[in-house]
């Protein structure tokens, strides 16, 4: 799927999603007898929320309806930080935690001695995979080898999250820490809302969907 993205970031009044979450794509063949057989088609889930739930003021409706007319609809992408995962430490009590520079691993591209790509690893168990992120902030972007911190010597692409070195780390290994973006585009080209269902307290539904990259 192929998004112009104009790197904007969603309103933050509108950008802390109440409602939403990962999805993921399964295929399930059920037999005759009642066994099914149950496919994963995705390696990793896309993000979705519903931001119509956080609008209060007939200002966020109007910030809301300017932000979708100049994204024309589902054309242009965007960026959205989600509150529940959008500091590489985590968060606690509805906050996001101050990032550190070895929260993250940084993952060599390609077998690549000086290019390495930001991730955040999930762990339970025996279950590991690492989300690849392509749109942390440069802002507060740290560095740090074997947990030493790296104030110069890399270079951070805001856009695709990859981090080049100056010389190749060699056995030292590298790790990141900052605050992210989700890359997004809003589900649909229409945007209907009632103001006087808005009026009365009822929410109105604005999807938008994470991209891929």
């Amino acid at each position: 799927m192929t998004v112009i993205h104009d790197d904007a970031l969603f309103p933050l009044a509108l950008g802390r999603p109440s409602a939403g979450g990962a999805a993921w794509s399964t295929e399930v063949a059920e037999a005759s007898d009642g066994y099914t057989w149950r496919t994963g088609l995705w390696s990793r889930p896309l993000m979705r929320w519903d931001v119509g739930v956080s609008l209060r003021t007939a200002e966020d409706l109007a910030l809301l309806r300017a932000f979708h007319r100049l994204r024309r609809g589902r054309l242009y992408g965007f960026r959205i930080a989600d509150p529940l995962d959008f500091s590489t430490a985590g968060w606690s009590r509805q906050t996001p935690l101050a990032p550190a520079a070895a929260d993250q691993p940084l993952v060599s591209v390609d077998g690549s001695a000086t290019v390495f790509q930001c991730v955040i690893r999930h762990a339970q168990g025996a279950h590991l995979q690492d989300e690849r992120v392509t749109r942390p902030r440069a802002a507060g972007f740290l560095v740090a080898l074997d947990g030493v911190p790296a104030v110069s010597g890399w270079t951070l692409d805001p856009t695709t999250g990859r981090v080049t070195f100056d010389a190749a780390p060699g056995a030292a290994s590298p790790t990141w820490g900052g605050f992210r973006d989700f890359p997004a585009v809003f589900a649909d080209d229409r945007l209907e809302i009632s103001l006087s269902r808005f009026n009365a307290g009822e929410a109105p539904q604005v999807l938008i969907e994470e991209v891929r990259e």
